[in-house]
C-alpha cells in the first residue's frame, strides 16, 4: 500500500514527515489540553462551536435563490437573517450590473419572501404568506390573490403576461395585467394531485417543477400525480407532538404514478389538456420534461422501474402521440445527469452521458443515427450552464483539469478542445445571464470560503454579490493535505487529512475519521464546507486530526470506479474505508488505538457498518440519521443500486444492520432528527430496539421537530457540541 500527493501539497507531506521523525512508536501523548477540560460532564455548549454554527454563521450567508432578469442587467436574491426574536427571514435584493448597486426590494417586515420570480425586466412575482404579489422594481406593488389556500411553485410565462401556480393541489394561471384567474385542473386532491412534485422525485431526481411554460407562453406541460397506493410514514412534525402523513414508497412497493399532459387555450383563453401516450408501463418513471423550441412538442425522460433503461421520447402535444429519440442501457444503472438542452431550431439537443466511462456532452440528432460526443477524456462533465448559438459555445461545469475541483469551460458547439474561463482553482457554478455576457459564480476551495461574484466572459470580475454578507472566518493554522493512496494495485482513493500546520515531533495524535462512503457522493475535494470544514480545523486546533477518504462507488472518477456497489450497498465501501485506515495507523503522526469514526446519513449508516463488522478498528463512534436496514429507505435510491428485494433478497438480508447489534463492542452516540422525512426515524428506533434486545450499551440524542439536516435554532450548535465532547471523551 502506498501514497501520492496532490500536486501544490508536496511541501506539506515533506513537513510532515520531518515534523514526525522517524516511525518508531514514539510517545503517546493524552488529548489537547482543551480537549481535556471537557472530558467530564459539561452542561453548557461550546463557545467556538457555538460561534461556528451561530447565526450569522461565522463563514457569512450566500445570495439565496439568485435569478438574472430577463435581459441579464440584473441580479435578484435573497437575503436571509435572523431577526432580533430569532426568527429566520428574508429580504428581495436586486443587484444592477451597470451601477453596480444593490438594493432591497422588498423588506421582510413590508413582505416575507418565501419564493419570487421575474415577470419582465422590470417586475417580480413574489409568494409571501401563501399570497401572490406583483413587484415592480419602482416600488409599486399590487397583491394578486388573497385565498385561505396557499399559492405554491410560481413560473412567469417567458412573455411575462401571466404567472401559473398550484392551489390545493390543482393548477391555476393568474393573468398578470387584469388579476383574472383561470382554474387548468378542478379533480387534484391530496392523494391525486397536478403540477405538484411528489417527494420521492425531488429527493432522488432532482425534479423541480411539476409544470412549466412553453418557449412562446402560450401552452403548459404539467404534472397528474396518483399516490393513493403509495405508502404513507407519519412524521413527527414537532416537539408538541403534531405528525403528517408522507407518502414514501419502499423498495417492492407501489410508487407514484405519474402522467405529463399539455395544456393549450383557445381563442377565449380556455383551457384544455391532453394527456401524453409515455407508455402502457405506468410503474416507470417520468422525472423530466422539456419544451421544444417550437413549443408544440415535449421531450420527456422515462426511466424503467429498476432505472436500467432511459429513453427520450419525443411527444406531440396535439396527437398525444410519443416516440422514443434515444435510450442509454447499464445493466447496473443508469444515472440522470441533467435535461436534454435544444439547439438550433430544435433539429438537435445536447445531452450528458456516461456511455463511454465518464461524463460527457453528446449531440443528440432527432431523425435518429448515433450521438456525437463533444467532450472527451477521463474526466467529468458535471453540467451544461448555458448554450449561447450566437458566439457558438457551450459553457459547462466540469473537472477537466483536477479530479478534486471544478472548473467552468467552454467548448464550440461542433466539439473541441475545452477553454477554462474561470480564474481561481477550487470548485465553481456557475449561473448564465439569459444574454450569455456575463455569469454569477458562486466558489470555494479549502482555504478559500465561499463567495459570489460576477464575472465576464474574459474571467474578470465584475462585482461581488451580497459583500456586507461575507464572513469573517479566518483559515486558522491548519493544514488540509490531498493525497492518494494506493489500496491495490490499479486502486487508488483520494483522502484528506486535517492537521495542526505544525506536528510536535514524536507526538501521536488521535484521528476522527469523516464519512460519508455513498455513492454519488465526493468528500475530497478542493472546496470549502460550511457545514464541516471550521470543525473539521477546529478539531485539528484542538489536537485531533480529520481524515476522509472516498471509495469505490463515490463520484468524480467514472462508471467503473462507481458500480462495483451494485445490489452489495456498503460492502465495497467498507473495505476501502477501513484499508485507507490501515494506511493511516501505520503514520508516525498517529495513534493506532485512539481512531473515531463519525458520519451522516448514508456516512451514519457506514459508522454502524464499521463499529458492528469489525473488532478493535475504531476506539469510538457517532452515526446521525442512518439507514439501518435497505428496505426502509425509498424506492428510486435503493432500487437503483440494490434492485428491488425479490430481485436481491440476500443483498438485503447481507447488509441490513438490525441482526448486527449484538456485535457491538465499541462506545456509540446514536443521533436522529424525529421530523426526518428523508430517513425516517424508524431506522434508528428498530436500531435501538435491536440493540436493548442484544444487552448493548449506547448513548441516544433526539431532536424533536428536527429534519435530516437537523437545522435551526440552536440545534446544530448543541448537536457538534455533544459530538466534540464525545470524541474529546474517548478519544
Amino acid at each position: 500500500m502506498s501514497f501520492l500527493m496532490r500536486s501544490g501539497t508536496i511541501c506539506a507531506l515533506t513537513l510532515v514527515v520531518a515534523a514526525c521523525g522517524s516511525r518508531s512508536p514514539g510517545p503517546i501523548y493524552p488529548p489537547h489540553a482543551s480537549t481535556g477540560a471537557a472530558a467530564g460532564y459539561a452542561a453548557s455548549e461550546d463557545p467556538q462551536i457555538a460561534r461556528i454554527f451561530g447565526d450569522p454563521p461565522v463563514t457569512g450567508r450566500l445570495p439565496g435563490a439568485p435569478a438574472w432578469s430577463p435581459a441579464g442587467d440584473q441580479l435578484a436574491y435573497l437575503r436571509k437573517f435572523v431577526d432580533d426574536e430569532g426568527e429566520r427571514r428574508s429580504e428581495l435584493w436586486i443587484h444592477e450590473l451597470k451601477s453596480g448597486r444593490e438594493r432591497p426590494l422588498l423588506s421582510d417586515k413590508e413582505l416575507p419572501v418565501s419564493s419570487y420570480v421575474w415577470a419582465g425586466d422590470e417586475r417580480v412575482v413574489v409568494e409571501s404568506g401563501g399570497d401572490l404579489y406583483l413587484i415592480r422594481l419602482d416600488g409599486e406593488r399590487r397583491q394578486l390573490t388573497d385565498t385561505e389556500a396557499a399559492e405554491a411553485g410560481i413560473q412567469a410565462s417567458p412573455v411575462g403576461d401571466r404567472a401559473a401556480f398550484v392551489r390545493d393541489h390543482n393548477l391555476w394561471v393568474i393573468d398578470l395585467g387584469t388579476g383574472t384567474q383561470t382554474q387548468i385542473t378542478e379533480d387534484g386532491t391530496a392523494e391525486r394531485s397536478y403540477g405538484e412534485v411528489t417527494w420521492v422525485y425531488g429527493e432522488e431526481f432532482d425534479t423541480s417543477a411539476g409544470f412549466g411554460w412553453s418557449p412562446d407562453g402560450l401552452a403548459l406541460w404539467l404534472y397528474a400525480t396518483d399516490v393513493t397506493r403509495v405508502t404513507h410514514r407519519t412524521v413527527l412534525t414537532d416537539a408538541a407532538g403534531n405528525t403528517r402523513a408522507q407518502p414514501y414508497p419502499r423498495p417492492g412497493d407501489p410508487n407514484p404514478v405519474l402522467r405529463v399532459g399539455v395544456v393549450t387555450f383557445d381563442g377565449k383563453g380556455q383551457p384544455s389538456t391532453r394527456w401524453l401516450s409515455t407508455g402502457n408501463d405506468a410503474d416507470v418513471y417520468l422525472p423530466r420534461v422539456v419544451w421544444h423550441p417550437d413549443g408544440k412538442r415535449v421531450v420527456v425522460v422515462r426511466l424503467d422501474r429498476l432505472q436500467t433503461v432511459l429513453e427520450l421520447l419525443l411527444c406531440d402535444g396535439a396527437t398525444s402521440e410519443c416516440e422514443a429519440i434515444m435510450e442509454e442501457r447499464d445493466p447496473r444503472w443508469v444515472d440522470l445527469l441533467g435535461d436534454p438542452r435544444f439547439i438550433g431550431d430544435g433539429d438537435s439537443l445536447l445531452w450528458l452521458s456516461e456511455r463511454d466511462g465518464f461524463a460527457h456532452i453528446y449531440r443528440v440528432d432527432l431523425e435518429g443515427g448515433k450521438p456525437e460526443r463533444l467532450t472527451k477524456g477521463r474526466w467529468n462533465v458535471s453540467s451544461i450552464d448555458a448554450v449561447d448559438e450566437k458566439r457558438g459555445a457551450i459553457y459547462f461545469a466540469g473537472s477537466a483539469e483536477d479530479p478534486l475541483a471544478r472548473g467552468i469551460y467552454r467548448v464550440d458547439l461542433d466539439g473541441g478542445r475545452p477553454a477554462r474561463i474561470c480564474g481561481e482553482g477550487g470548485v465553481h457554478s456557475a449561473r448564465f445571464a439569459p444574454d450569455h455576457r456575463h455569469y454569477l459564480d458562486i466558489h470555494s476551495a479549502l482555504e478559500r470560503i465561499p463567495r459570489a461574484e460576477i464575472f465576464d466572459l474574459e474571467g474578470e470580475r465584475v462585482a461581488t454579490v451580497a459583500e456586507s454578507d461575507l464572513g469573517v472566518y479566518e483559515i486558522p493554522p491548519v493544514a488540509n493535505d490531498q493525497f492518494q493512496i494506493e489500496i491495490e494495485e490499479d486502486i487508488r482513493l483520494w483522502a484528506q487529512l486535517t492537521r495542526p500546520r505544525a506536528l510536535e515531533p514524536g507526538r501521536r495524535y488521535p484521528v476522527l475519521v469523516y464519512v460519508y462512503g455513498g455513492p454519488g457522493a465526493q468528500v475530497v475535494r478542493d472546496h470549502f464546507r460550511t457545514s464541516t470544514q471550521p470543525w473539521r480545523n477546529l478539531l485539528a486546533q484542538r489536537g485531533i486530526l480529520v481524515f476522509s477518504v472516498d471509495g469505490r462507488g463515490s463520484a468524480g472518477r467514472g462508471r467503473e470506479f462507481a458500480t462495483p456497489i451494485h445490489r452489495r450497498l456498503g460492502e465495497v465501501e467498507l473495505a476501502d474505508q477501513l484499508a485507507a485506515v490501515k494506511y493511516l495507523k501505520r503514520q508516525p503522526y498517529t495513534d493506532p488505538e485512539r481512531v473515531g469514526i463519525f458520519g451522516w446519513s448514508y456516512g451514519g449508516t457506514m459508522v454502524l457498518n464499521a463499529l458492528l463488522r469489525t473488532k478493535g478498528v475504531f476506539k469510538a463512534g457517532v452515526s446521525v440519521a442512518p439507514v439501518t436496514d435497505w428496505k426502509q429507505y425509498d424506492t428510486a435510491y435503493t432500487e437503483r443500486f440494490m434492485q428491488r428485494p425479490a430481485d436481491n433478497a440476500e443483498g438485503y438480508a447481507d447488509t441490513s444492520l438490525l441482526t448486527e447489534a449484538g456485535e457491538l463492542e465499541t462506545p456509540l452516540l446514536l443521533v436522529h432528527g424525529l421530523a426526518d422525512d428523508n430517513v425516517h426515524f424508524d431506522n434508528t428506533a428498530q436500531m435501538i430496539d435491536a440493540f436493548v434486545e442484544a444487552g448493548k450499551q449506547l448513548e441516544v440524542m433526539v431532536y424533536p421537530g428536527k429534519a435530516h439536516g437537523i437545522r435551526g435554532g440552536k440545534a446544530r450548535t448543541h448537536l457538534f457540541t455533544k459530538i466534540t465532547r464525545f470524541f474529546e471523551r474517548y478519544l
